[in-house]
């Protein structure tokens, strides 16, 4: 079950990357461009976005539970854990920093979808969802960094 869900986590990161970059991208739009929030008072992108960031969240948290190396970084102990890139970045870096990602995209989400004018609707959108985008991209392990994980996962190796 580790494998699979490491594997689904790994490639379910670039459907989020992708709505996170549309919803983005529309509320930046919407915002400068000084466009109508949808007239069915629902932005899609950011219904999505918010979706696949839940569905790999709960991916997450589940490999969190099962990783090996988070085990082991509990075992050893947390003071000894975070002398050791690795096992601070698994047991803690790269989960706070996507929850916080995930807190700003939802948070982003609903008041954007509370408010009242669009330009307030969409500014507050684009800026919650900017910052989540940058927390996501400081915490995934890109290949290359000290902690790096291939692009495409397909085992978990």
């Amino acid at each position: 079950m580790y494998t699979l869900l490491l594997v689904l986590h790994s490639w379910w990161r670039w459907v989020v990357l992708a709505a996170c970059i549309a919803a983005t991208f529309q509320a930046w739009r919407g915002w400068l461009g000084r466009l109508p929030w949808p007239a069915s008072g629902k932005s899609i992108p950011n219904l999505i976005f918010v979706s696949a960031v839940d569905l790999q969240f709960v991916f997450g948290a589940l490999l969190y539970l099962t990783s090996p190396t988070v085990t082991l970084a509990r075992n050893l102990g947390m003071g000894t854990a975070m002398k050791d890139p690795q096992l601070r970045f698994w047991s803690v870096e790269h989960v706070v920093m996507m929850v916080v990602a995930t807190v700003l995209a939802h948070v982003g989400f609903a008041k954007a979808k509370r408010g009242t004018e669009a330009d307030k609707r969409y500014r507050v959108a684009a800026l919650f969802f900017t910052v989540a985008l940058l927390c996501m991209l400081s915490a995934i392990p890109w290949p290359g960094r000290v902690v790096g994980r291939p692009m495409f996962r397909f085992d978990a190796t």
